[in-house]
Parts: structure tokens; sequence; C-alpha cells
């Protein structure tokens, strides 16, 4: 069964499918469904992992973090947000592309450009993601 196909039987049979947090596929739902269904699930992990994975998700901790931490992007030169801008463009592509690897490491690199160290004055602030 191709996974989109799969992804369908798993929702009518009430079997619910989570990526964890090393990027593997776990699932739970009835037993006689998980019988019928789990060798197939694990045969196309990797290709569900990218169909279910939120990306937006993703992106929303990244932003709720820089809150908690008052970031705001004003506060960072130029040159940085530049970075940062050309890197969200290809956080995007990774996405859109369901490129789920190159997609963390490019968050991670985007996170990266506003660590409180890149501050010019080093001081906190009140958020502006929102």
């Amino acid at each position: 069964m191709k996974p989109k196909n799969l992804l369908r039987e798993c929702e009518k049979r009430s079997v619910h499918l989570f990526v964890t947090p090393n990027g593997g596929l776990a699932f739970e739902g009835p037993q006689q469904a998980l019988k019928e269904m789990g060798t197939e699930l694990k045969e196309h992990k990797s290709e569900i992992v990218a169909m279910i994975f939120d990306y937006q998700g993703e992106v929303d901790r990244c932003v709720s973090e820089f809150n908690r931490q008052g970031i705001r992007l004003t506060e960072y030169t130029q040159e940085i947000r530049h970075k940062s801008f050309l890197i969200e463009q290809e956080i995007h592509e990774a996405a859109e592309v369901k490129d789920r690897t190159r997609f963390l490491e490019l968050l991670d690199q985007w996170q990266s450009c506003f660590n409180p160290e890149s501050r010019p004055n080093g001081t906190a602030s009140s958020p502006v993601f929102r």
C-alpha cells in the first residue's frame, strides 16, 4: 500500500501516528489494526515521518522560545537579520519538499542567529515575534 493510502487507512482504523523526538515513528491504536498494519508502517517509516512531521509546529516552538527569552529582532545587526532572512527562505523550501533533515539543520542555524551572545548590547528585551 502506498504511504498516502496507508495514512488514510490508519485514520479509518483509529491508528494514531506520532513522530518521536529522534525522528522515529510511533503508533498506537486497536491491537488488531496494529497487528495488520504494523509491518507496512515500519516499511514506509521514513516516507510517513516526512508526511506527518509538523514543520509549522517546530517553527512555532522556536518563536515561542524567542518570546520566552525576550528576543527582539531590532536588537541585532542588519547583517544578522539578513542572514536569518535567507535561512528562513531555505527553511520554507525544505518544508515544501518535506526534507525533514535539512529543515531541522536550517532551523538550528536560524535559532543560532538570535542567541543572546549575538546581541550588540547583551540585554534582554520584550518579544516581537508573535
